[in-house]
Parts: C-alpha cells; structure tokens; sequence
C-alpha cells in the first residue's frame, strides 16, 4: 500500500517535469539546491542510482563521512530492509528482505571489496560473518537488494553488499587524515586515526593511493567472577535433559574478581593500490588489504541477570576465563582493463584473499550444565581458516546505443578449515581419553564453483528498456569431519571420521522490464531467481550423556543426514525511481513478494544443538521507500522506511513450528530518518548540523528455544564547522544519545551446547561522546 502515495507523487512530478519541458522553461538550480546523484556500479557498469533499475541504495564516501558511519552495522541500521545478526565488530552475518541466513554454510548476501567477492566461513560459530573494513577513504558503498544471482552468484540470493574504494589518481597529489576521540558510558577513552596518500608517479600514467587506519575502542561490559558460583536448579525440566533450566542468582555473588571493560577493540590496516595506464586502452590495478583485529571480548550480556539497576552488567563465570577474539585479513586483486576493441571492454579480475579467526569462549557453565559435574574451567577455543581464490573474465559493450550487453566467466577456488578443542583433566579416563578431551574437531571444508553468465538490455522504443539475464553454474563441496572426546558422535573412546560430498548446478534466469520517459522518472518491474549451494551437515553425538538421539527422533530422524539440499527462491519487484526536475526532492520506492523453496534453517533440539536441514517453504513481501528532499539550500531532510512479513508457510513436519513462523534475525520493520543544516559563519565557514534516528523491529532468533528480542531505537547528533574549500573540518558528536541499550541478537557466539537457563545477548555501544578532526589536502 506504501506504493499508492509513491505513485501520486511521481505522477505529480511527472506532470511537472513534462510540462516545464514543453514550455521551455526548465528550472535550473545551483549545486547547493540539488541532491548529489551518486555514480554505482551494481550492473557491472557505472550509471547513477536514479538510472539503475533495481533497488539500490548507496552511500557515498562523503556522505559516509558526514554521517559519522564507520562500520557496516551503522550502514544496515540506517538501510532498509536490512538485518544482521552479530557478536561485536568483524562478527556480522547480513540479512536482507527477510532472507534469513540462519542456516546452511553459505550466507545469502553477497560481499565484495570492489572486483573481489568474500566468502564467510562455512561453520564458523558467529555465523556466516563478513570482514569488517575501515570505511574510510571509499567511493561508496552500494547495498543491492533482492536476488543478484545473474552478476554476483549463488551467495547473493538476497542481496549484495558492495565496498568501492577510491581509486589512484596520477593527475596530481592529494592528501588526507582524521583523527577521532571519544568517551563511552561506562567505558574509557576511544580514540581512531586514518591517512590517505595519493602519489602520482607518472603523470597521468601511474599513481600509488595508500590508506592506512588505526582504531581502539575501549570496552563497557565486564567479566564477574563468582565463587562459589551457583548451580542451576529446576532438574529434568522438560523436555530437556539438562541438570537445570533456571539459572542460579549469580548477582547475588559471593563476587571475587571484575574484570572491567573486556570488550575493547583494537583494529589497524593498510590498503595500498597501484594504477597503471601505460595507454588510453589499457588499465591495471594492483590492490592489497591487511587488516589485524583484536577483541578482548565479546559484546555480550548474561540474561539473566541483564542489566536492570544495581546489578553488575556483563558475563558472570565461575572461573576467570577470557574470551579474546582476533581476525587477521590478507587480499591482494589485479584489475586489467582493455578498451582497444572499440566497441568492447575486456576486463579481468583476479583476486586471492586469506582470512584467520580465532576466539576462546567460556563453556564451564554449559558443561556443567549438560553433564551434571562440578564447575570446572573450560575455555572453548576455535579457528577459522578461510583463503579464496578467484578469476572472472568479461566483455562488455561499450557506448550508448539501444542494445547493451556483457558476458563472462566466473571461477571460484575457496578452501575452509574448522578447529575446535576443549579439554579438562578432570574429564580423563585413563584408557579411553588420558587428556580429559570434551570436543576436538578438525574439518576442512572446500568449494570449487564454476560459472558463466551474460546480460542484455535493449531500449523496445524510446522510453522503454528490456533487460534479461542468466548465470549458469555448477559448484563441488567436499569435507573430512576428525572428531573425538565426549562430544564426538561415539563418546570419548571411538575416533569419529566422515568424509562427504555435495554437488549440484543451477540455473539463476532475470528479467526486468523499465519504462524511462525522462533522466527523472524510472519505473520498473523484475522477476529474478536466487539460489544457494547445499551443505554438509555437522554430525551431532549419538551416544551417551550428551546423545542427541533422543531429540532427533523426536523430531522424525534416526540420525544425522550428512548433506542437505540447495533451496531456492523467486522475487518479483515494481519499483519506481523520481526525482522533481529541480533535482530538489527524489523518491525511490518498491514493492517485493519472495516465494523460498526448500529453506535452508536451524532446527533447535532439547539437547541443545541445533540441527541444519532442508525446513520447507517460507514467503517474504513487503514495501521499502527513500525519500530525501532539498527543503531549501540549507535544510535536507531524508525518510526510508521498509516493513517485511517473512514466515514459514509451509514448514516441514519436523520443524517443530506453526505455519506463519517468523524467520530469525529479520526486524519486522526498519526506519531512518535524518535532519540536516547548513549556515554560513563567514564567507569561508559553514556550520552543519544534523540528526538520524534509526529504528529497528522486532525480530526472532534462537538460543536455546525462539525468542523475539524488542524494537529499538537510536539518535545520534553531529555538529560540524568547516572550510568552505574542504581542508578543515572540526566535528562534536554524540552517538546512541538517548544511552539506549538494544539487544541485537542472542547466542550466535555459543561453541558448545545452547543451555536452556543462559542466553548471551550482544548490545549496542552505549551514549558516546566525542570529536573529530578532519583534513584535506589537494
């Protein structure tokens, strides 16, 4: 219904732009009266966003900058139709239009840093998590909603995310730096630097850009030891085989340490690119990208307690275990572009990334919990080893005629290893596991995927264009699961192995219809398919204490299936794209219905593990709009908003839920809006000012059983004074004014076994306080 108003107000804008056109008395405004357009690259060519016939929405570095957003939660909060589900910084998996990524090994949105796509780890316990890179220093990023299966693969059935860095320029130097300091509620002192360089080498040949960044943000949430700590009481609540469902009261201590503040983050990377341009035919890029993370914890509470007055707020333990995080990420691509065709350009684009995760999480509670044995520490260790080899090679069309197309070949080499380990020597048996081994698994997991695609446009008449495109691929996933100790399969004594396999190929077809009567006016319709590889399940244990047999056949198995099926899905999207011919006031907005097959989900058993499998069909639509208008030169105010309905309708019989189930981790509703001031102060300063509210809806996830986490809401302030030639500008901030704490998700960071009397919910940073300096120069 959102669409009715949208319509009237194009057709009002229509009308007018038609009409000034026709008396020749086309308004035309200074700069500082219009919207900026910003130049995308969704379809693999550049073109604006206005201009692009699909849902796009995409931030440009400037406006990055100007909105204070630094990372790509900020981005999803201020986008709509965007979820995630998270754990602190570089442990983000992203949803978008209700396609949950819950479940399966690969995610269903697509990640690229300019050319290279990024895939997340297969069976890493934060989820399907992208890297977290510096935003500073970028073109723009572009967030592409809905199925972009046709350019970007199998990995982008609901959306993609593009990061697109600027790019060398050998025309002349240029320069820039940032420095930011601040001050969180409850926590210490923040404080990020970033530089750029660009350094021509050859004029108008070669140039070397290079962007180095440096980023600590102190921690808000502590560690409580306490001991003797309590034991969990409500025994053999059902169904669970548990010691207990409700937790003890830990708040009541007896407290013997605090360790404050544990989840600081500390970040620093350097990205440096080579532009060489030996001719005006030819063009190659060199990048690279090396980003070192370390966190001291994560962004978790324990619920209970939560953090209601008077009492501690963060993770109580009986023992001091910590939990430290790292994420190391190495990339190096090569870009080559050769335009002495004519009327084609060949691009080729190769890339090889490395990736290492590795954290500790606190399982002495769960243990407990699960086998009934005195508290005793176990830290619970894994890391994530992902490297990914890549190479596309293009052709396409060049100028402006009515027939456009491209063409290319895609090829993928990604390797995955998954190690965990706990031990305790209290668990030791002398014969059957001397070194007291809880888990210890070893898998490596690899991909290969093969693909060709190809896309055409051509414009019917002059106001319509046609455009249709296919990727056939076919993909090849092998694994070895080596598992022992007393969560392997076959208990303590027996050495689990399992080699598996999974194989198939898919067609993803797009077709979009766009009627263009003006550069103002864009109306759209697309049907486009997306589809996701099956995966390899994670066997569960099947024998003694911890045997999750009784719970599997509860739900209909006898046992763990080794692989699961591809699911599918298709959208069918009216969009429209107008812009008042004063290019003053722009309205995007559209409307989606998503029929998904075969869904790839978790399925939450009493035993605590969580069982992946092909769960049944679900169905997602709902509106999404922006809206920016240019009130006056000094005053912009900007709205988006999106409401997503996206459920099981027909769930499988051993789902366990009701059709009209809720996917995880997709807000019901999501809004932003933003207020924005400029005065002069003289004729060379100017005073901005500016306010966002970003609103996220309910949404479900999954502990130990579904919960549904509460709506939110937070207000950020920025006041900035700057040269009217851009080299200076001083900047006060205040982010989460109104010192909100929003549960974002829950227990996507649990290892071992969700325990039904602890969840662990990730929250958002509380107020902050700061200021930030910016310089430019050219």
């Amino acid at each position: 219904m959102i669409l009715v108003p949208i319509l009237s107000c194009v057709h009002r804008l229509a009308i007018a732009d038609t009409a000034s056109t026709q008396s020749g008395t086309v308004a035309t405004a200074s700069p500082s009266d219009q919207l900026l357009e910003i130049v995308v690259t969704a379809e693999k060519r550049e073109s604006t966003v206005q201009a692009t016939p699909i849902s796009i929405t995409a931030i440009s570095g400037a406006d990055l900058q100007a909105r204070g957003i630094t990372d790509l939660v900020t981005v999803a909060e201020q986008t709509p139709g965007m979820s995630f589900r998270t754990a602190g910084p570089g442990q983000t998996e992203f949803e978008m239009r209700g396609i949950s990524s819950t479940g399966g090994s690969v995610g269903t949105v697509g990640f690229y840093v300019d050319e290279t796509p990024i895939t997340p780890p297969s069976f890493g316990a934060v989820g399907k998590v992208v890297i977290d890179p510096s935003l500073f220093d970028l073109k723009s990023v572009e967030i592409l909603r809905g199925p972009q299966g046709t350019l970007y693969g199998a990995g982008s059935m609901g959306g993609t995310i593009k990061v697109v860095t600027n790019q060398p320029d050998s025309s002349q130097f240029d320069a820039s730096a940032q420095l930011t300091g601040s001050g969180t509620d409850g926590g210490g002192f923040n404080r990020s630097g970033n530089l750029m360089l660009n350094l021509p080498i050859v004029k108008d040949v070669a140039a070397l850009r290079l962007v180095a960044s440096s980023d600590y943000r102190d921690g808000w949430i502590d560690r409580i030891v306490v001991n003797p700590f309590p034991y969990p009481s409500n025994v053999g609540c059902p169904p669970s085989f548990f010691v207990g469902c409700v937790r003890g009261n830990v708040a009541a201590g007896p407290i013997t340490r605090v360790i404050p503040k544990v989840n600081w983050d500390r970040v620093n990377s350097v990205r440096p690119t080579l532009l060489v341009a030996p001719s005006d035919d030819l063009n190659i890029t060199i990048s690279a990208l090396y980003q070192q993370m370390n966190l001291g914890g994560y962004d978790n509470i324990d619920v209970p307690p939560g953090c209601e007055a008077g009492v501690l707020c963060g993770h109580y333990q009986p023992f001091d275990v910590p939990e430290p995080f790292s994420d190391r990420v190495k990339l190096l691509s090569g870009v080559v572009k050769y335009t002495g065709l004519g009327v084609v350009e060949l691009t080729s684009a190769t890339s090889y990334w490395s990736r290492n995760e590795q954290q500790t999480q606190d399982a002495t509670e769960a243990i407990q919990n699960a086998l009934g044995t005195p508290f005793v520490p176990v830290p619970y260790t894994e890391i994530d080893e992902s490297a990914q080899f890549s190479q596309e090679l293009r052709a396409t069309s060049r100028g402006t005629g009515r027939f456009q197309w491209l063409a290319g070949l895609f090829f993928s080499n990604f390797h995955y290893r998954l190690v965990q380990n706990s031990a305790n020597s209290f668990f030791a048996d002398p014969v059957l596991n001397p070194q007291g081994v809880l888990y210890d698994i070893n898998v490596p997991y690899d991909t290969k995927e093969y693909a060709v695609f190809a896309e055409a446009s051509y414009m019917i008449t002059p106001f319509w264009k046609l455009t249709a495109g296919v990727r056939e691929f076919r993909y090849r996933s092998e694994d070895e699961w080596v598992e022992s100790g007393v969560f392997a399969p076959y208990g303590a004594g027996t050495l689990f192995t399992q080699a598996s396999g999974n194989s198939d190929h898919g067609t993803n077809p797009k077709f979009n219809l766009a009627y263009i009567p003006s550069g103002d006016l864009t109306v759209y319709a697309t049907a486009s398919k997306g589809f996701r590889p099956g995966g390899i399940s994670e066997p569960l244990p099947l024998t003694g204490t911890v045997s999750c047999l009784p719970s599997l056949k509860a739900v209909g198995f006898t046992g763990t299936a080794q692989t699961y099926g591809p699911d599918s899905l298709w959208n069918f999207e009216l969009g429209v794209k107008a812009r008042s011919d004063e290019g003053r006031v722009s309205i995007h907005g559209d409307v989606f219905y998503i029929r998904w097959n075969d869904i790839q989900q978790v399925i939450p058993l009493s035993c605590g593990y969580l069982l992946e499998a092909n769960a049944g069909n679900a169905r997602s639509y709902g509106p999404e709009v922006e809206i920016q208008a240019k009130l006056t030169p000094a005053l912009t105010v900007g709205v988006n908003a999106a409401y997503t309905k996206s459920y099981i309708n027909q769930p499988a019989a051993f789902a366990g839920v009701p059709p009209g189930q809720p996917l995880f981790n997709i807000s019901k509703y999501t809004a932003n809006a933003f207020l924005e001031y400029q005065h002069p102060v003289s004729s060379q300063w100017t005073l901005t000012s500016r306010v966002t509210e970003s609103i996220t809806g309910p949404q479900w996830d999954i502990a130990y059983a579904m919960q549904q986490l509460p709506s939110y809401a937070l207000t950020d302030l920025r006041v900035s004074l700057g040269r009217n030639d851009g080299k200076w500008t001083a900047t006060a901030f205040v982010q989460n004014a109104t010192n909100k704490m929003a549960i974002l998700t829950v227990n996507n960071t649990l290892f071992t076994e969700n325990i039904p009397d602890l969840t662990r919910a990730t929250v958002n940073q509380p107020r902050t306080i700061g200021i930030q300096m910016d310089w430019h120069y050219r």
